[in-house]
């Protein structure tokens, strides 16, 4: 059976994709500053469905080579790159031309590289049987790999996917906050009961 003969109801929904994206991401959350929270988020939300444009390239096999660790990690550089530029394009002084690579570029290429790759987690741990395996190995390894623990070829399971993304953000946002006052009280000499 190919991918084109399945119905909607066998496949995760790009709401489903997302919320794996929030779930890989929410650890980073707990230990930013707010402010940079938020961009990692958006970011990793941003690259959360990238994957699936093979769906729209005539002659590219779905869950092939845009369903691996390498094309997640091109996303995050090409990703990183164009924020770059576009960056010192609005503003030439905020990029430290002296460095070897700016720390926002690396920040910019994890953060969407995250997001990539939570898809093709999301798919290795979620196809169904009669779709095609994902090798997100390739081109090191070619054995395909399907956990398949969880069935999510319906709306209310991608929907609970997305709900315990942000579940796990809320958790480690509140984390993060308690984590930043109880540091800001400590460095005031403020102890963390008052």
């Amino acid at each position: 059976m190919s991918w084109v003969s399945l119905t909607h109801t066998d496949r995760m929904y790009p709401i489903g994709h997302l919320g794996v994206a929030l779930v890989l991401a929410a650890p980073f959350v707990a230990v930013l500053r707010p402010r940079v929270a938020t961009r990692f988020t958006v970011l990793a939300l941003l690259a959360a469905t990238i994957p699936d444009l093979d769906l729209l390239v005539p002659g590219v096999a779905h869950h092939g080579v845009t369903h691996t660790l390498g094309f997640a990690v091109a996303v995050g550089i090409a990703g990183s790159g164009l924020f770059a530029a576009a960056s010192t394009l609005t503003s030439p002084n905020t990029v430290d031309s002296t460095a070897p690579v700016p720390r926002v570029v690396v920040f910019y290429a994890f953060a969407l590289s995250l997001g990539a790759f939570g898809h093709v987690v999301a798919d290795v741990l979620m196809l169904l049987p009669a779709t095609q395996p994902v090798s997100p190995l390739w081109p090191v390894s070619h054995a395909p790999l399907r956990v398949e623990t969880l069935r999510y070829g319906n709306t209310v399971r991608n929907l609970g996917t997305f709900c315990a993304g942000l579940g796990a953000h809320v958790v480690s946002v509140s984390w993060s906050a308690r984590g930043v006052r109880v540091r800001s009280l400590a460095s005031r000499g403020v102890d963390e009961e008052d």
